[in-house]
């Protein structure tokens, strides 16, 4: 599922990139997040060019994604916070930690787009806590923090640290 959203975040980011970029550098307004996501990866800062964030109805999920541009190289960092329907559960709770083991949340890092590799955090597969601090669904805005260890495979592994996002969000079916 998180794949598909990644999809989906990619082609947008690469149409806003362009805009933002085509417009001599000047903020774009067709840029549908206010706010961003930044986190250390592996050592090393990342602040993305283009940020990206919707709510799926129909998946009950927040996603706030980012990629960055650096000498040829694009790195993408997503991450992806399922809400459970009501009667399901779990259930995060905003201000309360939670983890990739007890929660379907995910982080998600792409070194070199999509032909590189992929490092995640998601149930069964590496570790991450997440703490959603505030989350406005009549105005479309969502906080939070993240860490952890992400795996492209069992030998291979990258640590995620200083994780936040702050951002608007657009509603999707």
């Amino acid at each position: 599922m998180k794949k598909t959203r990644i999809g989906l975040f990619l082609v947008a980011s690469a149409s806003i990139f362009a805009l933002l970029t085509a417009s001599s550098c000047k903020k774009s307004s067709s840029n549908p997040s206010s706010g961003g996501i930044s986190a250390t990866v592996a050592g090393t800062a990342f602040n993305p060019a283009v940020v990206q964030a919707g709510y799926f109805e129909s998946a009950n999920e927040w996603y706030v994604g980012g990629y960055s541009i650096k000498s040829n190289d694009t790195s993408i960092l997503e991450v992806g916070i399922f809400q459970f329907f009501p009667n399901q559960n779990p259930q995060f709770v905003v201000g309360k930690s939670f983890t990739t083991d007890t929660t379907s949340a995910y982080v998600d890092y792409f070194v070199n787009g999509f032909s590189g590799k992929d490092y995640d955090a998601s149930n069964g597969n590496g570790f991450a806590t997440f703490t959603v601090t505030s989350l406005d669904t009549t105005a479309h805005k969502i906080a939070g923090t993240f860490s952890g260890t992400l795996y492209a495979n069992a030998n291979d592994s990258i640590v995620v640290t200083n994780g936040n996002f702050n951002t608007s969000y657009t509603d999707e079916p």
